[in-house]
């Protein structure tokens, strides 16, 4: 276990230093509330790892020293950034330190909560994807020391979270995949409190909080799956969408890496392309164009890049498993069409704790309870408040609805969840605004909701850690 443990650390180290290099680049070009600079910084060197894995596999030079080439690499390209980490650092610490003096209750349930997680990323690989592909493709690349045409389904075409597991495979450490996958989760939360920053909030614990407290999101975070990393990179994009004062050509820049990182471990996250531009247009009209011109064109190159790739090993440009269609068990709970119209107002009210959703994992206790008083006081409320949740909320509906006709569950969905949860943030500052009596019940409300999510995710932390012991 030791072993395992250090390929984590290196792994972790080569993240943090090609983290910090992405993050002083942003910061001196780009300026963005200081939760997305964490979030884009973190996800860039997650992206980073597996940039520089996949040249080292198409050398076919995989081998044991490949995590010890990260943190070095990661330690070159950080060392000029280090002072501006060091003080990045300090400020978020003294940050999350006055936020948690604020809300004592919510930051020692979101630390219990995510301690919890560290401790079950090492538990072995037992979640059915990852022990059918998500792992087992890794481990076999890992042994051929390069690219091959991998005998496991869906790994050969947009594998990115997989080349970055191979980097942990190479010394057999799947504690290393689980903590690689835990750390985009964090940017999530990161993102999301971003966004609260951009809208001229101050919650961000609680949203961040809220954001990833969920078993869509959690659940899979500390496992080697790829729908919680996937979707990081499409809600960072689009809270640098949102923090950034005008569409500049660095900007666009980032927001195409972050699609580009996104497709490139799910091919359907091509719809948070139409998302982010939908997010981009509302706030900068026509000056939007050419930046949703290029994430376009960067979306199309991507799409390109990995099919070209699939076909050289496989002789197919799109993976035959991709659209073989759902099961006759599955078939059977897919929504009709208006639910799935009505599914992000009503967003799955019909679950309860412990107990699995009609299609899929469970979404937020927030966005369960919060979400249709939401709209119903917005729409109250006039054209201005309303249109201020829409910022955020149209695109999270986009996406539902755009990617629902191709596939529907909920952890294909975890761009929408998210973002809708600072959208009824927005909408609970308001009427906090409003009615200042009515905001310290709100607060305690939206406190316990968020621990009874904690509440939620612990029971398939504990089944993982229970399987530590035995």
């Amino acid at each position: 276990m030791i072993g395992q443990v250090l390929t984590a650390m290196l792994l972790g180290l080569g993240t943090c230093g090609m983290g910090a290099a992405f993050g002083r680049w942003v910061s001196r070009r780009i300026a963005l509330p200081t939760s997305t600079n964490a979030a884009v910084s973190l996800l860039l060197g997650i992206a980073g790892v597996g940039v520089l894995t996949l040249a080292i596999g198409h050398l076919g030079l995989l081998g044991p020293w490949v995590p010890w080439l990260i943190a070095g690499f990661g330690l070159i390209a950080g060392w000029p950034a280090r002072k501006d980490a060091l003080r990045f650092v300090q400020r978020a610490a003294a940050a999350i330190a006055a936020e948690a003096r604020t809300r004592p209750l919510l930051a020692a349930g979101a630390a219990v909560a995510g301690l919890t997680a560290l401790v079950a990323t090492l538990a072995p690989p037992q979640r059915i994807d990852e022990v059918e592909y998500h792992w087992p493709a890794p481990l076999d690349w890992a042994a051929s020391g390069g690219w091959t045409d991998s005998p496991f389904r869906h790994v050969d075409g947009f594998p990115l979270m997989e080349i970055i597991y191979t980097a942990a495979a190479t010394q057999g450490s799947y504690v290393a995949a689980h903590a690689m996958s835990l750390l985009t989760m964090v940017g999530i939360g990161l993102a999301a409190a971003g966004m609260v920053q951009s809208l001229g909030l101050t919650a961000r614990l609680p949203v961040a909080a809220a954001a990833v407290l969920m078993p869509v999101v959690w659940d899979g975070s500390y496992a080697a799956y790829n729908d919680t990393p996937g979707a990081a990179f499409t809600i960072a994009a689009a809270a640098v969408a949102v923090g950034i004062q005008r569409p500049s050509r660095a900007a666009t820049a980032l927001i195409s890496a972050l699609l580009a990182a996104a497709i490139s471990i799910k091919p359907f996250h091509v719809v948070a392309v139409c998302c982010v531009a939908l997010l981009l247009w509302h706030r900068f009209r026509r000056a939007s164009l050419r930046s949703s011109a290029t994430m376009a064109a960067v979306a199309v190159a991507t799409v390109a890049f990995w099919s070209v790739r699939q076909w050289a090993y496989t002789g197919h440009l799109i993976d035959p498993l991709m659209f073989g269609g759902a099961s006759g068990e599955a078939q059977a709970r897919l929504p009709s069409r208006i639910q799935h119209f009505l599914a992000p107002i009503f967003p799955f009210v019909s679950g309860v704790l412990g107990a699995q959703e009609p299609w899929g994992a469970r979404t937020s206790a927030v966005l369960q309870v919060f979400l249709i008083p939401s709209l119903v006081y917005l729409v109250w409320s006039g054209r201005s408040a309303f249109g201020r949740f829409g910022v955020l909320a149209g695109p999270a509906y986009l996406h539902w609805v755009v990617l629902g006709f191709v596939a529907v569950r909920t952890r294909f969905h975890i761009f929408t969840w998210v973002l809708l949860v600072p959208a009824v943030a927005y909408a609970v500052h308001h009427a906090s605004k409003r009615w200042p009596r009515l905001g310290p019940w709100l607060d305690l409300a939206w406190t316990a909701l968020v621990l009874l999510g904690a509440l939620d995710v612990s029971f398939e932390m504990w089944r993982a850690i229970n399987t530590i012991r035995t």
